[in-house]
């Protein structure tokens, strides 16, 4: 089995252990107040300058990618291009943790 479908599996499994402590979730994606998204797309385009001005000076962090990605989730309005955004958001959060795997193994990885 890879790396990526056993943390995938983790994930699976806690997203069950949620299910089963709170219910289903269904709440707003959002606030429906306009000066939250305003905010949001302040927030995105700084996080992008940022990552981008970071990356080019060779000082890019995992913490500069998840934070332009999470800014980009919320800056959007349109409901199918934010479930794109938060795709990519899962995405780096699931390359941030294989490097914490590489870097720091579990016990029962080595």
């Amino acid at each position: 089995m890879s790396k990526q479908t056993e943390i995938l599996m983790e994930i699976i499994a806690e997203r069950g252990r949620q299910d089963l402590l709170w219910g289903v979730q269904s709440h707003p994606i959002k606030p429906s107040d306009h000066e939250f998204t305003r905010r949001f797309v302040d927030l995105d385009r700084n996080a992008k300058d940022s990552c981008n001005t970071n990356a080019a000076n060779g000082f890019i962090t995992w913490y500069d990618i998840l934070w332009e990605e999470f800014c980009e989730v919320f800056a959007e309005d349109d409901p199918i291009k934010q479930r794109e955004e938060l795709v990519q958001l899962n995405a780096v959060s699931l390359a941030m943790i294989e490097y914490l795997d590489r870097r720091y193994p579990r016990k029962d990885e080595i």
